[in-house]
């Protein structure tokens, strides 16, 4: 319960009440929260005092807003071992949800210098550009830039990304058999179009992590994939040995 005699501010004491029912797990991830007016009559208080306590649960990653349909209760944050070889829809089934994607863009294009001398290609040589969002069940996760060497991948335009994994596509379409990879990681604020895919608040400023990888089939770079990830939505550890 709220205690309007208290010194501390009611939107804390309304945002610490519904971080202990997220935290609990009595608000699952994808639950719907109430609207402003029913939280207000609710807990009586004001419109403003509920405005910014979602405000605060939506800055400090408890819930999400989708334009048009309300504020839902964020998925937690997943811990990724970095110590192996992974892709992103296996290690979000092992946590028992559902990974989703939206393609934003598939082109041929002949990439940016700094892009070719990465994997390794001549002036003439083109790849697939790919832009993909990547979702929790409905949640953004993270925004992607994938670029795929079109030597290697014939007629990779015809494949529904919406539908498949491009990691499952490239080992079972395309038999590729991945050797190593080589990621780095730093932390970078999202400009407004990664926030607009993102579904973030344009205003606000979004830190993400960004995860450039390298992936090598024997000693051949085979893909390139920049991502941007909320900052907020996975935690990265590797296995250290003496």
């Amino acid at each position: 319960m709220l205690d309007k005699k208290s010194d501390i501010p009611l939107y804390i004491q309304l945002y610490n009440i519904f971080k202990e029912k997220i935290e609990s797990g009595t608000m699952q991830s994808g639950f719907k929260l109430p609207s402003e007016n029913e939280l207000s009559e609710d807990y009586k208080v004001s419109r403003a005092t509920v405005r910014q306590t979602l405000s605060e649960l939506e800055k400090y990653g408890y819930i999400y807003k989708e334009r048009g349909k309300g504020s839902f209760v964020s998925v937690r944050p997943f811990s990724q071992n970095l110590s192996n070889l992974y892709n992103f829809s296996d290690e979000i089934k092992k946590y028992g949800k559902i990974p989703k994607y939206k393609l934003i863009s598939l082109d041929i294009i002949i990439p940016k210098r700094n892009v070719s001398e990465i994997m390794n290609l001549t002036s003439e040589d083109k790849v697939y550009r790919i832009e993909i969002i990547r979702k929790i069940e409905n949640e953004p996760i993270l925004f992607e830039t994938t670029y795929l060497p079109t030597k290697r991948f014939k007629d990779f335009e015809t494949i529904d990304l919406n539908k498949k994994a491009l990691y499952d596509i490239l080992r079972y379409d395309y038999n590729v058999n991945f050797s190593k990879a080589k990621q780095t990681f730093y932390p970078v604020l999202a400009n407004n179009t990664v926030k607009k895919y993102l579904d973030a608040n344009i205003k606000e400023p979004l830190a993400c992590m960004n995860v450039e990888r390298i992936s090598y089939e024997k000693q051949t770079v085979i893909e390139y994939t920049v991502a941007l990830v909320k900052g907020e939505k996975f935690r990265y550890s590797i296995d250290l040995t003496d």
